[in-house]
Parts: C-alpha cells; sequence; structure tokens
C-alpha cells in the first residue's frame, strides 16, 4: 500500500517556507522516518513509533533518505547553528545533518533631502530593510546640533538658524542588534529664502518639493511645493510597495508656491511616499519624492 502525494499542499507550504526563511518542516507518520531536501528546506517525515507496513519509495523527487525503522530526532541548537540527528532504537543514526543561518545586515532604502531652509522644519524619513526581521536602532554619528534623530522610527527633524546657513555632512547608522550595520552620509545644504528671493520675493527661483509637516501624522499633512516657471504638476502618492494610493495635484499651475492638504480617512498605518513631477514642453522640468509617515 501507499498514501498518495499531495502536490496542492506542497504547493502552497513550499514558497511560504522560503519566504519567510523557514528551514525545516516536520510532519508526523507512524511508518517509517524520510527526508526530502526542496530548494535548501528539510522536509521531515517522523514517528517512527508505530508498526510498519511497508518499505519507502526512495525514488520519490527530493528524497535524501528514508528508512521503515522504530526512530527519534534530535535537534540541537547552537548559536546560529542547528545540527540534527535521526537515531533508531539500538542507536544506529539514520540521518544528520547541519543548519547554520548568518545573519544579514539592514540596508537603507531611503534617499535623503538635501536642502534644509533657516526657520523652516527640516525632516528626513530613514526607511531600512532587514530580511532577518530584526529590530531595528538608528542613529546619528555626524551632524550639526540642530539635528536629532528618532533611534526607534529614524525620522531626522530639525530646524536650523541663520548662523546654520552653508554645507554640513549628516551620517547615518542603523544596527540590527544581531552585528549587522548599515550607514549612509549625505550633504545637506542650508539655505536661506530670504536671500534668495530678494530680487522676485513672490516667486520661486527653483522647483522644490517640501517635507510635509506634521510628520509623523495622523488623519492629515500639508505638503509644500515651488514651481519656478509654468509648467504641468503631478503629485501623487505611494505605499512602500510602489503602489499608487492617491492623486493629489494633476493640472497646469504657473510659477508659484503652492500647499495641500492631504488626509488618509482610508490608509493604513505606514511609510508613504509622495512625488512631484513637472512638465513642460512634453518634457521632465523636475521631479523629487520623499517620505512620511502616518501614525493612528
Amino acid at each position: 500500500g501507499h498514501h498518495g502525494n499531495n502536490s496542492t499542499v506542497q504547493n502552497y507550504i513550499q514558497p511560504l517556507c522560503e519566504q519567510y526563511g523557514v528551514s525545516i518542516v516536520f510532519g508526523g507518520h507512524n511508518h517509517y522516518y524520510a527526508r526530502a531536501d526542496v530548494n535548501g528546506v528539510q522536509h521531515i517525515t517522523t514517528g517512527g513509533g508505530g508498526a510498519p507496513l511497508y518499505q519507502p519509495n526512495l525514488n520519490y523527487p527530493n528524497i535524501v533518505t528514508a528508512t521503515m525503522a522504530h526512530h527519534f530526532c534530535k535537534v540541537e541548537i547552537n548559536d546560529n547553528t542547528l545540527h540534527f540527528t535521526a537515531i533508531t532504537s539500538s542507536g544506529e543514526v539514520i540521518d544528520t545533518f547541519t543548519i547554520s543561518k548568518s545573519n544579514s545586515p539592514p540596508v537603507i532604502t531611503s534617499q535623503p533631502d538635501t536642502l534644509a531652509y533657516v526657520d523652516s522644519l527640516y525632516q528626513y524619513q530613514v526607511v531600512a530593510g532587514d530580511i532577518n526581521g530584526d529590530s531595528l536602532t538608528f542613529s546619528l554619528t555626524i551632524a550639526p546640533q540642530w539635528l536629532s534623530i528618532d533611534s526607534a522610527l529614524g525620522l531626522i527633524q530639525g530646524t536650523p538658524a541663520v548662523a546654520d546657513v552653508g554645507d554640513t555632512v549628516v551620517a547615518i547608522r542603523v544596527d540590527d542588534g544581531q552585528g549587522g550595520t548599515d550607514t549612509q552620509s549625505y550633504n545637506l545644504h542650508v539655505l536661506n529664502l530670504v536671500g534668495i528671493h530678494t530680487e522676485l520675493p513672490n516667486l520661486p527661483q527653483m522647483f522644490a518639493l517640501y517635507q510635509n509637516y506634521p510628520n509623523p501624522f495622523n488623519p492629515a499633512t500639508v505638503i509644500k511645493y515651488s514651481i519656478a516657471e509654468d509648467a504641468i504638476v503631478k503629485i501623487k502618492v505611494y505605499d512602500i510597495l510602489g503602489i499608487e494610493v492617491a492623486e493629489l495635484v494633476n493640472q497646469s499651475l504657473p510659477a508659484g508656491n503652492y500647499e495641500i492638504n492631504f488626509k488618509t480617512d482610508n490608509l493604513a498605518s505606514g511609510i508613504y511616499i509622495y512625488r512631484l513631477v513637472a512638465i513642460k514642453n512634453s518634457k521632465v522640468r523636475f521631479t523629487d519624492s520623499k517620505h512620511m509617515m502616518l501614525l493612528k
């Protein structure tokens, strides 16, 4: 006799194991021991305390070893190393293997806003990912005194004064607590808008997309932007996966300074990206994007 192969269950389980880093799957059985290796995932059939009815088929796909015997399994874990042994009731080793899990460092995926303005709040939401799911800690290793960072959220913010006008270096470090780190550094330019706009105080001299305020926010935030010349302006909001969730502006605008109120009644908490594109004569004149955090 034999049990049929349940390919439907396998087709669902295996992709989930690979997605979430599962190394071993145990399945109960009362006849024999078997191990299959599928893309590095060890599928163990164990439960050898029952009466054996037939010999296992070693010709099934991915089978490493199989035997009809009373047995038990021993799993030993030391730091990041797992050692597995299957042993018969008489002490014979049926199977053994070792799995070592090395830590993968976090990766900073966001890009900073490199412009700050006197007496205006500067914010940069640092976004980092960690495939091990470790909790991340953010810190500033180099920064001017007026900047600070939330160590848990990664939000950098501060308001420069006139004395801070000029260029300064900002260096960020993210730590996963397991020995893995990533760093990012950039030059931050602090400008005095009063000095820039002396000739045309009512019109901007350059395109700009500013950090929303407040940030983090709930349920609404204000997004400001400057258009240096007549252009078709589009502002869209995306989730962290790049899926569009809102279109805030899509029209022709004259040069000027603008702001829009973004309400998020139907969105879940998380990090979102807003992007501005200015087009003139079918050519992109300016584009920029920034991160914002919704906390409900």
